[in-house]
């Protein structure tokens, strides 16, 4: 349920429509095929081709092959975007989830960090800064994913803290950043 890919989707048709109502709802949707259903497709295709066995990828070189994947998908969406005059802040939300996605690139060329840390986090983050203060009770789910991710196995609690610390300050430092233009 909180798969980073269902909290991608989940949190931008929640600032769609908080934002902008029906039409922003629509411009969310189309965001979501470029940041939720094209990495998805690619993550099952890699998959059936027998390069990375779970939805997970838990492997850092699968990782390596992804998340510049999913940064091109969301990197063209902002630019489809910029062009085609979207509501600000679903672009804001996509230059914040690329801040993302950046580090978390940098890092997993050298260490397994985890994502889901670190796009709860960052949806958290998001989510208090766009809609109400009120959203930071949401640390207490990225604090519930951080743990089943350590008593499953997949990650330590550094690769935990690190992630959520990633999607915290990335997504911050884009708010306050886009807030400044």
């Amino acid at each position: 349920m909180l798969d980073p890919k269902n909290v991608v989707v989940a949190g931008l048709v929640l600032i769609g429509w908080r934002t902008g109502g029906p039409t922003g709802l629509a411009w969310a949707l189309l965001a979501v095929v470029f940041a939720g259903v094209v990495p998805g497709v690619v993550i099952r295709l890699g998959i059936a081709r027998g390069s990375w066995h779970d939805p997970h990828v838990r492997t850092r070189q699968a990782r390596l092959v992804v998340i510049p994947l999913v940064m091109v998908s969301v990197g063209g969406c902002i630019v489809l975007f910029a062009l085609l005059g979207a509501p600000p802040i679903l672009v804001g939300a996509l230059i914040a989830m690329m801040t993302v996605l950046v580090p978390l690139f940098l890092v997993t060329l050298a260490w397994k960090v985890s994502v889901h840390a670190a796009v709860g986090s960052s949806a958290v983050t998001a989510f208090m800064a766009l809609l109400s203060p009120w959203w930071v009770l949401g640390f207490a789910a990225v604090a519930a994913v951080g743990w089943s991710r350590v008593a499953l196995r997949e990650h330590t609690v550094a690769q935990t803290i690190v992630g959520a610390l990633i999607g915290v300050v990335s997504t911050a430092a884009a708010i306050l950043l886009l807030g400044q233009q």
